[in-house]
């Protein structure tokens, strides 16, 4: 018997030779068995060209690894912290957006790392823990979107830290707007209204049970 020209044990990438595999006129093709413990029967000049390294198992990995790549890099899309990222970006950047005039028409910006990248974004805020979270410039509401200014908060926290908000005193306990309207009962925008649109006193705007005229 002839002597094999690629013994049992060569290595090809992934692929380990087992036996040849007799085909009378055919070209040469050897046993082999994968990493991953499958076994195939390959050419042997697909094997010499590198052509074939695997079962199959290794251009899997790969086209894996790309797809994750391309997630990561394009943020993930579908994502609510993505949303939330393009969303800052949009409010801070695009005059065309509804809220600008709040944000970036009042010179509020987002730092040049998270400008640049949803990745530092992510990597610095981590995932919005819930769908009621947003985020929220703190404890600076005058600052920028940018690391050590931001959180992740819920609309009941962010009420409480609103650049708008105002502490009020009433027998004796000083609580701002949001915490006061919790405690009587009263919606927010109804006390705020009162007192910045109507010009109600703390004492009115507090005590007067809604519905009622003051």
């Amino acid at each position: 018997m002839a002597k094999l020209c690629v013994p049992p044990g060569t290595e090809f990438g992934r692929l380990t030779v087992i036996d040849e595999v007799s085909s009378a006129g055919a070209p040469r093709r050897f046993k082999c068995r994968c990493q991953c413990g499958l076994e195939l029967v390959a050419i042997l000049s697909e094997l010499r060209r590198g052509n074939t390294k695997s079962c199959g198992c290794l251009s899997a990995e790969l086209r894996s690894r790309a797809i994750t790549r391309r997630n990561t890099k394009h943020g993930d899309s579908d994502s609510r912290t993505h949303r939330i990222w393009r969303a800052m970006k949009s409010r801070c950047n695009n005059p065309n957006a509804s809220n600008y005039d709040q944000y970036g028409g009042s010179s509020i910006a987002v730092c040049s790392e998270w400008q640049k990248s949803y990745e530092q974004f992510l990597a610095d805020m981590g995932e919005c823990p819930t769908s009621k979270h947003s985020i929220d410039r703190f404890p600076n509401q005058e600052g920028p979107y940018a690391p050590g200014n931001c959180r992740w908060a819920t609309a009941r926290e962010q009420n409480r830290n609103r650049r708008d908000n105002v502490m009020l005193t009433f027998e004796g306990k000083t609580m701002c707007l949001t915490d006061w309207a919790t405690e009587l009962g009263i919606h927010e925008r109804t006390l705020r209204n009162r007192i910045k649109h109507y010009g109600w006193t703390t004492e009115d705007a507090l005590s007067t049970p809604v519905g009622q005229k003051r």
